[in-house]
């Protein structure tokens, strides 16, 4: 319990940003490095904390009930939440004093493509794994479509591929 939890504290640690930024290290620690899950778990749970309302990184929390039940969801939740919330408090009152500076401004600037280059690495990390046969190729490219003409409902269309996937996994 104690590894799962430092684990989860050091995700949490290095998820400047959110955690979608980690994606590929959390995914290296608990289906390579420590077993904790296989691949599949981890996307169904990546998917699930998309799909649920509030902060994406709620699979966490998943994560942790299938390693150690309700005490390691628990822990995964604190562990992982539990850095951005202090740090979040204490970057918010130092910013108030230093926001107008030219390179506080500067500083900001050069976010935006570290954070692009940290979720490329995500998208890849999740394709890796989900797009494992031409079907599901083609099923993303369908869905992807269907939001693009704006004709859909992005709702409508995560059902869609939800109710999709649901089929072909049970009848293909």
């Amino acid at each position: 319990m104690l590894e799962l939890f430092l684990e989860f504290l050091r995700f949490g640690a290095l998820s400047i940003g959110g955690g979608f930024a980690l994606l590929s290290e959390i995914k290296r620690i608990l289906v390579v490095e420590r077993a904790w899950l296989p691949a599949h778990v981890f996307v169904d749970g990546w998917s699930l904390g998309q799909f649920v309302p509030g902060p994406n990184m709620l699979c966490m929390a998943f994560y942790g009930f299938q390693i150690h039940g309700i005490f390691g969801a628990m822990l995964a939740w604190l562990g992982m939440f539990a850095p951005g919330i202090i740090s979040s408090i204490a970057a918010a009152k130092a910013w108030q004093q230093i926001k107008d500076a030219l390179w506080a401004k500067t500083f900001r600037a050069t976010l935006l493509p570290i954070g692009f280059g940290f979720g490329a690495g995500g998208v890849y990390t999740l394709a890796k794994v989900s797009l494992s046969s031409l079907l599901a190729v083609v099923l993303v490219l369908v869905l992807a479509a269907l939001l693009q003409s704006k004709r859909f409902n992005p709702m409508t269309v995560v059902f869609l591929g939800g109710l999709i996937g649901i089929i072909t996994h049970f009848w293909l």
